[in-house]
């Protein structure tokens, strides 16, 4: 989105810049016979137009880095979800099933597939109901939730408190990740795990 509006203010200012009489003709010239524009609309329209075009340059750029950004967050996500880097992944809800070790790789071969599609900023989370909680070779905890067809949240747990009735935690940057067939594979092996039980 913020590509094609860059480009278009490049090329506003681009044409503001090198043929500022384009501009006054469209705008003014037309009503008139044999009328040029001022000394000074020709300064001010070549300014305004360098303003756009720097303004239009920023866009694409900052439109290009975020989506460099995104490929490193991904680079780093599938990193982290590399079997050698997981003790162990459970899923929980009204009971805690621990995932064996083939489990845990097939969860990771699923996991390589992930693509970030988001990434927020959000500081205090109440829980929630059903989730995926990996915990990391270097100790920290991994929380998956699901948010709907394909789609989940993913961000790293920086605190829980246990209270009376009560249950918080904080985290910061949270990831939305379009994950296929992880539903599919959660629920065939949350279901084998419960029949083992």
């Amino acid at each position: 989105m913020y590509i094609l509006l860059g480009i278009g203010m490049c090329i506003v200012g681009a044409i503001s810049i090198f043929a500022p009489k384009v501009g006054w003709y469209l705008d003014s010239g037309w009503k008139y016979k044999n009328t040029e524009p001022s000394d000074f609309y020709i300064i001010m329209s070549r300014f305004g137009g360098a303003l756009t075009l720097i303004i239009g340059i920023g866009l694409m750029l900052c439109q290009i880095s975020s989506g460099i950004e995104g490929i490193d967050q991904a680079k780093q996500i599938s990193k982290k979800f590399e079997v050698d880097n997981m003790k162990e992944v459970t899923y929980m809800d009204e009971k805690h099933t621990s995932f064996d070790m083939e489990q845990v790789e097939e969860f990771g071969n699923i996991m390589a597939s992930a693509r970030v599609t988001k990434t927020k900023s959000q500081e205090w989370c109440g829980g929630h109901l059903e989730e995926i909680r990996i915990k990391f070779q270097d100790d920290q905890i991994g929380i998956i939730e699901y948010e709907g067809y394909d789609t989940f949240k993913f961000y790293i747990l920086e605190t829980e408190r246990f209270g009376n009735n009560s249950y918080s935690r904080t985290y910061g940057k949270y990831y939305i990740l379009h994950i296929p067939k992880l539903k599919q594979w959660l629920n065939k092996n949350f279901d084998k795990n419960q029949q083992q039980a």
